[in-house]
């Protein structure tokens, strides 16, 4: 049942309604491959290269492990993630 069917996780989710949306409704995705590949690349950037490192905890981790205050975030967030 549709109904109760949960996805969790943003790629997915852009996925599931990609292929469940109907034929003539607007794409989140390009229909040319390479254009699509193109669009997976970058959300695989974010969601793997960028994400994990803004994340709050880990954010917190570093000010913890600095010993400095909550200003050593943006810095270590600008440093490593820019």
């Amino acid at each position: 049942d549709d109904a109760r069917y949960r996805i969790s996780q943003s790629v997915a989710i852009c996925e599931y309604l990609c292929d469940t949306a109907p034929r003539d409704s607007p794409t989140l995705l390009p229909t040319h491959p390479k254009w699509r590949a193109r669009v997976r690349m970058i959300v695989e950037i974010v969601n793997s290269g960028i994400q994990p490192h803004q994340n709050m905890s880990n954010l917190a981790r570093v000010q913890e492990w600095s010993g400095r205050g909550p200003d050593c975030r943006k810095e270590w967030a600008g440093r490593y993630i820019a």
